[in-house]
């Protein structure tokens, strides 16, 4: 009987682990970098969004003494432009040879910093300090039971804040011994566990530092503590604390050390350069991504580091420090085959002004503009699937002349809508709305619209030799500058006619001008009224005998001739 129970806990578990992969790799490109300076980020994108790739993870710090939002900002806005997802690892600041000490009470400023940014995709991805399992990391000293306690205040903290931080613990040394500056993994996880019972299932996901150990030059293909597996080593130890086994795995260190650039000749055994040439280097990343890391419990994995060019971290640098080339390595993951990633996005908007008019006329044809300003993480564009909602009676109006533009966060786009009203008076509701592929979001636009039948606009004129009779007047209609509508052949007799005015928008006042060939061109200014509307153009002048619609000099001239 004991065994059936085993089986069926242990086809549980792989079912799990099923079901978690199918739902995490959907749309997610696992590839990443770890880098040390923004100016990094068009060269980081280079390598993990290419060949087929888009959104990317990288990794990198900020310390508590350059918490400039500005400076932030921009940063995650460059990410957003080039398509990258942050995994932000805080960080305190150096003393001496060691990194100070976080405590509790800090989580109130960096939870203020943070959400003062507005972060790139929904997940607001926070790594909690550095390997802590060293005593550099941590003020000299070594102390589970204090980490416990700064990692449980923050992660209750910032998500108090807002359910989007994804909380990740530092990444530990899982290869570290027992001794004067360091402390194995799995003794300080279980001093951890006695401080605050049941800490490793208060994490979003699971964050490890897979080095291929020992020496950061062990083959691609060990598995267990120690290699580039050591994550699922680390997943299985947990357990026991309450970790659940589908956990997502975020790998934000690993890599082979290369002996690029590097010349051991006649130094000491104790000071020759290990490591692999980076072609060899390449050939194991490759083989890693396709093998070790296609857990699909993986959600990222930023090799350690894209660029640094001076020690301790020289030979883990992927860029040429002599050069300003990247090392082969480079080349060989960016050309492993990757997948689009579709990360989840805030999309939100505001609406900021519109000209939709109040009443329209019945069988006509009318230009609008929708100013919406946005507010939320995603870029809109046509081709990212942005467009706009638009219905008249619920009933969707079809247009292909939508242009959102290609409008970041805090930008605001104009868009042009044109509709053609019905030809029976009414009512009718207008909803425009910002759209991203099929949902909609944003403020959303509702507009009441009374339909008229055409106003009459009767038109009284006269020539300065008497009135301005004929079959060939033409008039222009303008609003606010704007060309409205061209009426031509309209007949004036004893100096009077009429036209139906269609185009227009009643009670708003539009500007006329009346053009007789060969006379100069006269206008008026009227505010459209319904059931009609009488306007008086000025005496026309008989002037312009070249009929070039202004008085000239050679008009003048041909007086005398």
């Amino acid at each position: 009987m004991i065994w059936v129970v085993r089986a069926f806990l242990i086809s549980l578990v792989y079912f799990q682990l099923f079901l978690w992969s199918g739902i995490a790799s959907a749309g997610n490109n696992i590839f990443g970098i770890h880098i040390t300076n923004e100016a990094d980020l068009n060269d980081a994108a280079k390598l993990v969004n290419s060949n087929g790739g888009e959104w990317g993870y990288v990794t990198f710090v900020i310390r508590e003494d350059e918490r400039d939002t500005a400076r932030w900002q921009s940063v995650f806005d460059r990410m957003r432009e080039l398509k990258l997802i942050p995994l932000v690892r805080l960080a305190t600041k150096t003393e001496g040879a060691n990194w100070k000490k976080p405590i509790p009470v800090d989580a109130d400023s960096w939870v203020t910093f943070l959400s003062s940014l507005n972060w790139v995709v929904k997940n607001r991805y926070v790594i909690l300090f550095n390997e802590p399992n060293h005593s550099g990391e941590w003020g000299g000293t070594i102390n589970p039971r204090e980490y416990a306690q700064v990692a449980s205040v923050f992660q209750k903290r910032l998500k108090e804040t807002s359910a989007d931080y994804f909380i990740l613990p530092a990444g530990f040394d899982s290869s570290a011994p027992n001794g004067p500056k360091t402390m194995s993994a799995d003794k300080f996880w279980g001093l951890m566990n006695s401080e605050v019972p049941y800490i490793f299932s208060i994490f979003d996901g699971w964050n490890s530092h897979s080095y291929p150990n020992p020496a950061f030059s062990s083959s691609p293909s060990l598995s267990g503590r120690g290699s580039v597996r050591s994550f699922s080593w680390e997943v299985s130890f947990l357990s026991r604390y309450g970790m659940r086994l589908d956990t997502p795995i975020f790998i934000t260190e690993t890599g082979w050390v290369h002996n690029e650039n590097k010349d051991s000749k006649g130094l000491p055994a104790g000071r020759q350069v290990l490591g692999f040439s980076s072609e060899t280097v390449g050939k194991f990343f490759q083989d890693a991504w396709a093998n070790a890391w296609s857990d699909k419990r993986i959600k990222a994995v930023t090799p350690f580091i894209l660029n640094y060019p001076r020690d301790p971290f020289t030979n883990f640098s992927w860029k040429n420090p002599v050069s300003n080339e990247y090392y082969p390595q480079f080349a060989a993951v960016q050309n492993i085959s990757k997948v689009k990633g579709e990360p989840e996005q805030e999309h939100k908007s505001a609406l900021i002004a519109h000209s939709l008019p109040n009443k329209v006329v019945t069988g006509s044809f009318y230009e609008s503009n929708i100013k919406f300003q946005n507010l939320g993480q995603s870029i809109w564009s046509e081709t990212e699937g942005f467009s706009l909602d638009f219905k008249i009676n619920e009933e969707v109006q079809t247009q292909e002349n939508f242009f959102i533009g290609y409008t970041k966060p805090r930008e605001t786009r104009e868009v042009k809508i044109n509709f053609r009203s019905p030809t029976q008076s009414g009512i009718i509701q207008v909803s425009v709305q910002m759209r991203y592929k099929t949902k909609k979001f944003g403020e959303l636009l509702t507009h009441s619209i009374e339909v008229l039948e055409p106003p009459k606009l009767k038109i009284a004129a006269t020539s300065l030799f008497g009135t301005a009779d004929g079959h060939d007047i033409k008039l222009l209609v303008y609003k606010n500058n704007d060309p409205v509508k061209e009426i031509k052949n309209i007949s004036l007799e004893k100096g009077s006619g009429e036209v139906e005015l269609r185009d227009i928008s009643p009670d708003e006042q539009y500007r006329f001008v009346l053009i007789k060939p060969y006379h100069l061109p006269v206008q008026t200014y009227a505010s459209v009224a319904v059931p009609e509307t009488r306007i008086t153009f000025p005496v026309i002048l008989p002037l312009d005998r070249n009929n070039d619609g202004q008085l000239t000099w050679e008009d003048l001239f041909s007086l005398f001739q």
